[in-house]
Parts: structure tokens; sequence; C-alpha cells
């Protein structure tokens, strides 16, 4: 795409997900806990990483400052009584498709662009986080998961509760990121033969104009 129909994608999801989706709570993406929102913010990933033309140096000390900021500003919220907050906190603070959310997801995007990681464990965690998303995403992975916490918060001292889930969820994370490299042989294949087609019919798209 150039970098004008790149703005008018950006537009469209834009409208699809902030404005009728937080504002009028479409189903699309009433809550942007799903996949839509994910690929929301991976095109404005894409945009800035594109088009973001700033000094390194500048960028990591301002988008450091705002992610601080932003959370001492979760945590004030969190601490102060339901009762006078809790407008703020459903309606601004769970929703990740609100444009104070999504402001967040940039400027700490943009702050790990400035960052670079030499360790093969880190870029390893990272290059397997969106398998996880997706595995945990799917009905019956997301089912199975909720209902075994609700019984194990309900069966547990709370501290108790925590360990046994942080400890589920590491061996859940481990076990998908083990399991990726096997998922990216098998569809390797299928996503260069989309990719190839792709290809033609924007070349015969092109011909055509």
């Amino acid at each position: 795409m150039s970098r004008r129909e790149f703005l008018y994608v950006l537009l469209a999801l834009v409208f699809i997900n902030s404005f009728l989706g937080f504002f009028f709570k479409q189903e699309i993406n009433k809550n942007g806990h799903n996949f839509m929102q994910l690929m929301y913010v991976y095109f404005i990933g894409r945009y800035l990483a594109l088009y973001l033309n700033v000094e390194k140096q500048k960028l990591r000390k301002w988008t450091a400052i705002i992610s601080i900021c932003s959370v001492a500003l979760y945590a004030l919220v969190w601490i102060f009584n339901d009762n006078y907050l809790h407008l703020v906190k459903s309606c601004t603070f769970l929703s990740r498709n609100n444009l104070w959310s999504l402001f967040n997801s940039i400027v700490i995007f943009l702050f790990f662009t400035t960052v670079r990681f030499e360790s093969k464990t880190i870029n390893w965690l990272a290059k397997g986080a969106f398998a996880v998303y997706l595995v945990h995403t799917s009905v019956w992975i997301r089912s199975a998961w909720y209902g075994n916490l609700t019984n194990i918060y309900a069966e547990n001292h709370p501290a108790l509760a925590w360990l046994i889930v942080s400890a589920i969820f590491v061996v859940y994370f481990i076990g998908v990121l083990c399991f990726d490299p096997l998922r990216i042989v098998i569809t390797k294949p299928v996503e260069n033969k989309l990719t190839d087609w792709c290809n033609i019919v924007i070349e015969r798209i092109k011909k055509n104009k």
C-alpha cells in the first residue's frame, strides 16, 4: 500500500474499533478483547515503523516518561474506592479499544523500538507471544482456562491461588512456544502460496488500471 492508502485503512480501523466499538458497543469490537483489536494495533505499529521519523534518544525519553505517568495513573485508579471511580474503571480503563488504552499501547510500542535486545531468550519469548495469544483466544482453550481459574480461586487462599495460576500460565506459555516451530513448518507453505496468489492479483489489478 502507498502511504495514503495505509492512512485510509487506519481511518477505517479507527472508525470500526474506536468509534463503533468503544462508543456504540457494536459486536465487532465492543471491548477490545479480541483479534480485531490486536490487528488494529499491529496496523498502527506497522505504519509508525514505516513512516515515523524521530530521533531515538528523544523518542525514548518522552515515551518512558509518558509510560511511567500512565502506570502511576492506572495504579491510582485501582487504589481509590469503586464508589468514586466506577465509571472511569468500567468505561475508560477496562476497555482496550478506548483511545486512552490505544494511546498507551502506541507509546509502549514506540519505547521498545528504541531498545535493541541481544538476549536470545527475550527474543525467543517475544517471537512466540503472538502464537500464545492466538491459542488462548480459541473457544476450547478459553472456556477451559476461565473455568479452571474460577475453581482455583474459589477453592484456595488468594495467595496460593495466585501462585497456582502463575505456574499454570508459565507451563502453558512454554508449551505453546515449543509447539510453534512445528506450526510454522506446517503453515509456512500455505502462507507462501497465499502471498504468491495475492501478488498475482495485485499485478493484474495494476495492469487493468
